[in-house]
């Protein structure tokens, strides 16, 4: 039997609704009388436009700008006296183990550790952290087994001679003894990214700083968006040559306030491809964020607005024949809307 509705078609955008057309009096039959000729004629004779109602996560994409960089820098000082004799090129990548500097002809070794070298190390010196680092890295390279040093606080004669062995190694005076100067604690493989010194000034004046060796996307997010990121989060990272690449949200950090009151959070990205990129490129970021999980989802304008109040969809059945399903709407995003009322995934709905 014929079902005379009063109904509105309404487009929703940016989180706003605007009716596009109200019909009175249109007819939705469901197993009813045929609508006449002349009115198909009327119409156009077109047929309508059907779209899947579909269960799952409703997504939204976010999109910011970044920059690729590689990290902050952080300095890198030589605590040797004398006159630099070379100097590393920026760009160049220090492990563990290389030179980081000549001083009157003397290379000074960079080490992996975490504590600065503050004073010389030698058999007079007391125990402390900064001997049970070095026994350690020396452990790592081989010489403490070779010369049965035991990795402690305690410096022994046993840690003189692996001292002199890595020092004839790297080419350095063999006296047993680290003097001040003669090497540099590192965090890691850390990559020059600048030399402020040149050949000839004193080693004070070197001015190395180093970054991290990967690249990263570093960006902005205002407060009112933060939530759709997380540490460990996939996003997707495209370039202005149109290369894209997918990347991971390496860090959030302590959010910050402009003069003008906008308060954002600093977000560090890594990238999952080794390809160089010229720091300073810009980077667009998109996020995907879930809004809803395991939610009927339809178009955004598959939705009618009743004239009654509330909404509804336009249900295709066998045919011509079609059904209106009241729908209470949920989250909106990227051009669908979660939806709950008399339907399944897999019903078509009309998109007027």
């Amino acid at each position: 039997m014929g079902t005379d509705v009063r109904r509105s078609i309404v487009i929703i955008a940016a989180g706003a609704v605007t009716v596009a057309a109200l019909v009175t009096g249109m007819a939705v039959s469901s197993g009813g009388d045929e609508p006449s000729d002349e009115a198909a004629e009327e119409d156009g004779g077109d047929a309508p436009t059907l779209a899947e109602v579909v269960r799952g996560d409703l997504t939204r994409k976010e999109q910011f700008d970044g920059t690729v960089d590689h990290g902050p820098a952080t300095p890198l000082s030589l605590a040797a006296t004398g006159t630099l004799t070379w100097l590393p090129d920026v760009g160049e990548v220090l492990d563990p183990g290389d030179v980081v500097a000549e001083v009157d002809g003397r290379p000074v070794v960079a080490l992996a550790g975490s504590i600065p070298m503050w004073r010389d190390l030698g058999p007079d010196v007391s125990d402390g952290k900064d001997v049970l680092q070095l026994e350690y890295i020396l452990a790592s390279m081989g010489y403490a087994e070779e010369f049965d040093v035991t990795v402690d606080d305690d410096w022994t004669s046993a840690t003189t001679q692996a001292v002199k062995a890595f020092q004839e190694d790297h080419g350095q005076v063999v006296d047993g003894e680290i003097a001040l100067g003669e090497v540099v604690f590192i965090d890691g493989s850390r990559r020059i990214d600048a030399v402020g010194g040149a050949v000839g000034q004193q080693a004070a004046e070197a001015g190395i700083t180093v970054t991290s060796t990967a690249q990263v996307v570093r960006l902005d997010v205002p407060a009112d968006k933060a939530d759709l990121l997380a540490v460990g989060d996939a996003v997707d990272v495209d370039l202005p040559d149109g290369t894209s690449m997918r990347g991971k949200v390496k860090s959030i950090g302590v959010p910050t306030t402009s003069q003008e009151g906008e308060t954002t959070y600093p977000v560090t990205v890594t990238l999952t491809a080794k390809q160089q990129i010229t720091d300073g490129t810009p980077a667009d970021v998109t996020v995907t964020a879930v809004s809803a999980k395991n939610v009927l989802t339809v178009p955004v304008e598959a939705l009618l607005a009743l004239a009654e109040g509330g909404y509804a969809v336009e249900v295709a059945g066998d045919g011509e024949t079609s059904r209106l399903v009241k729908v209470k709407v949920g989250d909106f995003a990227d051009g669908m809307v979660a939806v709950e009322g008399d339907l399944r995934a897999g019903d078509e709905v009309i998109v007027p």
